[in-house]
């Protein structure tokens, strides 16, 4: 049995939240769950871009369009790289994750954030821990003083005598 769904939080314990009559259940976080994060998270920014298309020359407009679609491709947009994860982080981006987790639309989480944003913050700072995506542990042999550590490349015995 892979370890996978553990480390997404397929396993993780059943939380949820009461408001206003109505018991929200936090689904685990899961890579289908992290896909439709990044597709979300793109077309925000095609539509940003879209927004300044009045404010932009076309050159510019279309050179902005080739370079979202070329991060696209390289997966910047995506939870584990740094621009998806610097978003999750802002406000669009911690509300999308919500909506995701919660399953509900922005309508119904606004008011639930307002009333009850310490405890939501809270189990999602719980909800990422226990599905091993908050403060990834540093790489073995890495401090942040020293920077990586790299080791000499594998070389056959044969190779070191000649």
């Amino acid at each position: 049995m892979s370890m996978l769904p553990e480390l997404l939080g397929a396993e993780a314990t059943p939380r949820g939240i009461e408001f206003g009559g109505k018991r929200y259940d936090f689904k685990p976080i899961s890579l289908g769950m992290l896909e439709a994060l990044e597709v979300r998270h793109f077309e925000q920014a095609k539509k940003r871009l879209k927004d300044m298309k009045d404010v932009l020359d076309e050159d510019t407009f279309a050179k902005k369009g080739l370079q979202l679609y070329e991060d696209y491709d390289a997966g910047e947009f995506g939870f584990f790289a740094e621009r998806g994860r610097n978003w999750v982080k802002s406000p669009a981006g911690a509300i999308l994750l919500l909506q995701l987790v919660l399953g509900v639309a922005e309508k119904e989480l606004i008011p639930l954030i307002l009333a009850r944003g310490n405890e939501l913050k809270a189990e999602m700072e719980l909800l990422l821990k226990e599905a091993g995506l908050q403060n990834p542990p540093p790489a073995p042999g890495d401090s942040p003083e020293e920077g990586p550590k790299t080791t000499p490349p594998f070389r056959p015995a044969a190779a070191r005598h000649p």
